[in-house]
């Protein structure tokens, strides 16, 4: 994976969780372009940024994980690469793998 993975975006409301992540992705050789605190600064961040690959919290203040990775893929051009995108819940359910990539997610953990 490090090979393919350029430029992350973790997007979660929780600090520690932020930096956790952040922590484990550099320690490991991998590039954390930035940090969203919500949907709203999700897509933000990510029209700015253009990351290769988004963990995305699913319960966030503002906008939700599932409307902001909605509108992020609607706004992705004709030519732009499609960000791999990984859902942070923890909720786990039956269903909840073709939930999640049913809107646009392509794994959850």
């Amino acid at each position: 994976m490090a090979n393919m993975v350029k430029r992350i975006l973790v997007c979660d409301d929780a600090q520690l969780t932020r930096t956790t992540l952040r922590n484990i992705l550099e320690s490991n050789g991998y590039e954390v372009v930035g940090e969203a605190v919500n949907g709203k600064d999700a897509v933000l961040k990510y029209g700015q940024l253009k990351p290769d690959f988004v963990f995305m919290d699913i319960v966030m203040p503002e906008m939700d994980g599932i409307e902001a990775t909605k509108i992020i893929l609607e706004s992705l051009g004709e030519n732009d690469k499609k960000p791999v995108m990984v859902a942070l819940t923890a909720n786990s359910f039956k269903g909840a793998k073709e939930m999640f990539q049913s809107n646009g997610f392509d794994d959850y953990l």
